[in-house]
């Protein structure tokens, strides 16, 4: 084929096969989770926009990179004239299998023996980078020894079988697909046996969706060509693959500026569509055209409006601390404990921060929170209120003083931040809590202020005390996190607590966003279960006209925000808006401290590998996995949940279930009003 006739077969057919692709690929995505037949032409439609011309581009490539390398010439070329095979060819995909093993197997040896040395990201960046180059370096430079050395032995085998079987063994076709089943199974190989392991589960639903997309993609163009002689059925396809794209993608456009709303449910539900609509869309800036109601709060009628200052520390379980019983040393947060109202039993709404962190700032229970995962956090649809918002639309300065921009920086636009007007963030909770100490020195605003701290520590115990010397256990190694984190609470009470006149106008609140396995049922970080090891976490609440004092109520963390404004002064704003509940009449005596209830739950996500529901109503605890309930616990009298109670104590597993399914119920109401 000419040049110019290649040109001009290029285009149309590129074309048609990029459509194919995307309309199929997005069929398989919305086949089985579409709830009407225009949830489906949207989310199909969405993946349009970006896979068409991202599927002609590669399309295009693949063909011009085929034909700037013509394959058949260079097989020619390689050809051995007296067996008429390939073994060059076989030789030098050999060692380019072989090559990359080595690459890889020099660069992870060596950063093992790095982050055996060092903690420092830029001397892993840097060694990466060198242990790479080099290793690149070595494998070009042995590559033509060691391929005209392969390759003279494979034609003395070629040879042999042509004069034996009177064909070649290395034929082209043969070494391509033995290449490919190779780095397939190299590739299968790498996964289960070790980055799987090291990773655990990893949600791989949306890849049957991608390989169709590409599988349409790499076959169209040939099924075009054998087509070629049919040139009226090759048209009415192209009209009707054409046709049918640009109605989904009519749709998509359609829902975009008329039903934002059915958008963004597309966005949080589709996994490849949502993805879409990530690179099309800022998601945070649809903010400005929705219509977001009730976001500034009630005042109570002649109620103060104190300073609020929230500190979630990163991964604390609450057996471990001071407070609860546990051996780490935290003689700032054991300080706190006599001057606050103390939570006994308090947990968390989920066992994951990306889940946790935006119930607490929403006050919303992690089954109805909408959003989709981004990274390692939940990028929150633009309609969920945040704390520091109803704070900010009542007349409050918002500051943040945060660890890390994986949740929290602004580059990310997760939503996490709405309402926070300043903010600084620092990895080491010491220095974030001295950052926070002189930004208030210097702040001159009468304005209340709200005020957000999280510390991550405690999350990262495994890097920050390694396992040298053998003697420290993981128990050991944890504590010694938690008094990290400890140190950097102290910096917080320095800074709005331990003055007498700020402390009479500030609500103080320390609290974790989950818990952590330690080995406890067979889990040794979290994210894992809903046992008391992941989700029971401390929580303390000083404020004006509260009581210091022990407090045997069970609570869940999403009933802090409407907690927060109700000690604020302001009226909190329930359900839809809220599902949590205020804890205020019992911070301030006038409901009893008994009873109480809590919700958790798992969403099994890109990291997780099920769905869990957990309710806690007083003392008991029912545990729901795979669908049904089959786990209960007396978690004061057996607080490790050792002794399953569900068949033994089947009055009490009836009540729990009802409460559980009474609590299900709310799961799937519309969390805006």
């Amino acid at each position: 084929m000419s040049g110019r006739a290649f040109l001009r077969d290029l285009w149309p057919s590129g074309a048609i096969a990029a459509v194919a692709a995307a309309l199929a690929g997005g069929a398989a995505e919305v086949a089985s989770g579409a709830d009407s037949a225009m949830h489906a032409a949207g989310g199909i439609g969405f993946l349009a926009l970006v896979a068409v011309p991202l599927g002609a581009i590669a399309g295009t490539a693949a063909r011009l990179l085929w034909r700037a390398w013509r394959p058949e010439q260079l097989a020619d070329a390689l050809r051995d004239p007296e067996s008429g095979g390939t073994p060059r060819l076989a030789a030098w995909l050999s060692y380019l299998l072989v090559g990359g093993a080595a690459v890889a197997a020099i660069v992870l040896q060596g950063m093992n023996i790095v982050t055996g040395e060092s903690t420092s990201r830029v001397v892993y960046t840097l060694s990466a980078t060198i242990l790479a180059v080099a290793a690149v370096v070595l494998v070009a430079a042995l590559s033509r020894p060691a391929v005209d050395a392969l390759a003279a032995g494979l034609a003395r085998l070629d040879r042999r079988s042509a004069r034996r079987r009177g064909r070649p063994l290395f034929t082209p076709r043969r070494i391509l697909v033995t290449a490919a089943l190779l780095v397939a199974a190299l590739i299968a190989a790498a996964w289960f046996a070790s980055i799987a392991p090291h990773i655990g589960y990893l949600d791989l639903s949306f890849l049957p969706a991608v390989l169709i997309w590409l599988a349409v993609l790499l076959a169209a163009p040939a099924g075009l060509a054998a087509l070629r002689a049919r040139p009226r059925l090759v048209a009415g396809l192209a009209a009707g693959l054409g046709t049918t794209a640009i109605a989904c993608a009519s749709v998509a456009l359609w829902l975009r500026y008329q039903r934002p709303y059915a958008m963004l449910e597309i966005w949080g539900e589709s996994k490849i569509s949502g993805a879409a609509i990530d690179w099309l869309y800022d998601i945070e800036s649809l903010r400005g055209e929705l219509e977001l109601e009730g976001i500034e709060p009630v005042p109570q009628p002649g109620a103060a409006h104190p300073d609020v200052v929230l500190v979630t520390i990163d991964t604390v379980r609450a057996d471990r601390t001071p407070l609860y019983g546990g051996s780490a040393r935290m003689p700032q947060l054991a300080s706190l404990g006599p001057e606050a109202a103390v939570f006994d039993w308090a947990f968390s709404s989920g066992n994951v921060t990306r889940r946790s962190l935006p119930s607490i700032a929403t006050g919303v229970g992690v089954p109805r929170l909408r959003g989709r995962v981004a990274g390692w956090a939940l990028k929150l649809d633009p309609r969920h209120i945040l704390l520091a918002e109803r704070f900010r639309a009542a007349g409050y300065d918002t500051a943040g003083f945060f660890c890390c921009t994986s949740h929290f920086g602004k580059e990310h636009r997760l939503g996490l931040i709405r309402g926070i007007d300043q903010q600084w963030i620092e990895k080491d909770g010491e220095r974030l809590a001295s950052m926070a100490g002189r930004w208030l020195r210097q702040r001159r605003s009468q304005k209340p202020l709200f005020l957000w701290f999280h510390f991550i520590e405690p999350h990262g115990w495994e890097k920050d005390h390694p396992v040298a010397p053998a003697s420290k256990k993981r128990e050991v190694r944890y504590d010694m996190s938690l008094t990290d984190a400890d140190r950097a609470l102290g910096g917080v009470l320095d800074a709005v607590w331990k003055d007498p006149a700020r402390r009479a106008r500030t609500i103080l609140v320390v609290t974790s966003d989950h818990g952590e396995g330690l080995g406890d049922h067979g889990v040794r970080n979290h994210a894992a279960s809903l046992y008391n090891s992941e989700i029971r976490v401390p929580l303390l609440i000083a404020a004006p006209g509260i009581r210091p004092r022990r407090i045997e109520r069970t609570v869940g963390l999403h009933d802090l925000a409407p907690t927060l404004l109700d000690l604020a002064g302001f009226v909190p704003p329930g359900m839809p808006a809220m599902d949590g509940v205020s804890l205020a009449p019992v911070l301030r005596g006038t409901a009893r401290d008994e009873g109480g209830e809590a919700y958790a739950a798992m969403i099994a996500d890109r990291s997780v590998a099920a769905d869990e529901r957990a309710l806690v109503a007083g003392s008991y605890k029912i545990i729901q996995k795979d669908g049904k309930p089959t786990e209960l616990y007396d978690v004061r009298a057996d607080p490790h949940e050792r002794i399953n109670l569900f068949k033994t104590r089947p009055d009490i597993a009836a009540q729990m279930r009802a409460k559980l399914a009474a609590r299900k119920r709310t799961d799937d109401e519309d969390p805006f009003p």
